[in-house]
């Protein structure tokens, strides 16, 4: 059985004319030790969706249907005390953005001690023992001073150690690391990757990415979903997806990486993603694709297999129409 089990979850605002649908019949698995990368633009209910596992949601939203299994227990109707019970002990879970995640009006020291005092009962001076050796496990140097710290005195690159060391520090089963490397330059990117990387394999945690940026999904993931408008485009192993994609919309992703174009000319996808509760009565990709025909604007495509184990959401690669 997987560790993480998602089964058609939809996930909708309340609006001022009534639900406003985010997130659409959204499926996928995690196995133990697995790391699972969750990519697309922003706006695409990368965020909306993991934030539902832990009953972090945004007031306003709400889950409309479906289902979401963390060993053999149903997290959507999960009560609070049961979700206290398994947010950071169970799930943990590092937060977009590093500069603006951490408390700005509470030491570093006191960040990461409450959650082992509370979930696991520990005295405060166990739990700081245990919060520097985990400080000193992701690289942050002279972590038994610098625990006693405001946030405003580590730079961008040591607050998303400090965001990492928080998420582990109770060994979590499932760790989801919401654009861990937002804002930071590329070796400290790469830093942070092998980061998650030695703790996963230390630990046994099974991992969630999102992110926008294909090639952290390509260092990290086992397994690529492919999101736009709030559905599934293309799910399947990160070897599929990311070396030979199936649907337009991830072929586009790919191409617009820098680098990957021998012109000077970046390669964009033209327009802009739709708002959240557009309807469409086609593919939701269909007004940015070149591809896009009558029949996608007039049905929904079905995620159906393409190959051996790639899942892909577009009318014309099921029909072998696609031009290639």
């Amino acid at each position: 059985m997987p560790l993480l089990e998602v089964n058609k979850l939809s996930i909708s605002f309340r609006g001022a004319k009534g639900p406003v649908q985010a997130v659409h019949g959204l499926s996928f698995s995690l196995d133990k030790g697995r790391t699972l990368g969750i990519v697309g633009e922003s706006g695409s209910g990368k965020t909306l969706s993991c934030s539902a596992l832990t009953g972090l949601m945004p007031r306003k939203a709400f889950v409309s249907s479906g289902s979401a299994r963390f060993d053999g227990m149903e997290l959507l109707h999960a009560d609070e005390k049961q979700l206290r019970g398994i947010r950071g002990q169970r799930i943990g879970m590092v937060f977009q953005d590093p500069m603006s995640a951490l408390n700005p009006f509470m030491r570093v020291s006191a960040q990461l001690c409450e959650a082992l005092c509370l979930h696991k009962g520990m005295k405060r001076r166990d739990a700081l023992d245990m919060a520097v050796a985990e400080l000193e496990a992701v690289g942050l140097p002279d972590a038994s001073t610098r625990i006693n710290q405001y946030p405003h005195q580590f730079s961008g690159g040591q607050r998303q150690r400090i965001l990492i060391a928080m998420a582990l520090l109770q060994r979590p089963e499932l760790l989801i690391a919401d654009e861990p490397t937002t804002a930071l330059d590329v070796t400290l990117q790469a830093q942070i990757l092998e980061l998650i990387k030695a703790r996963q394999k230390e630990l046994g945690t099974a991992v969630i990415i999102i992110t926008h940026n294909l090639g952290v999904a390509a260092t990290l993931c086992d397994e690529v979903l492919v999101m736009y408008a709030g559905r599934v485009m293309e799910y399947g192993s990160a070897v599929d997806v990311l070396n030979n994609p199936a649907h337009p919309y991830t072929s586009a992703l790919k191409r617009s990486i820098p680098g990957n174009s021998a012109t000077l000319e970046l390669p964009s996808i033209p327009g802009t993603p739709p708002a959240a509760g557009e309807y469409f009565s086609g593919c939701p990709f269909a007004p940015r694709c070149e591809y896009a025909r009558d029949i996608c604007t007039s049905s929904p495509p079905e995620l159906l297999q393409k190959g051996s184990a790639q899942l892909c959401a577009c009318t014309l690669v099921h029909k072998g129409e696609l031009p290639r």
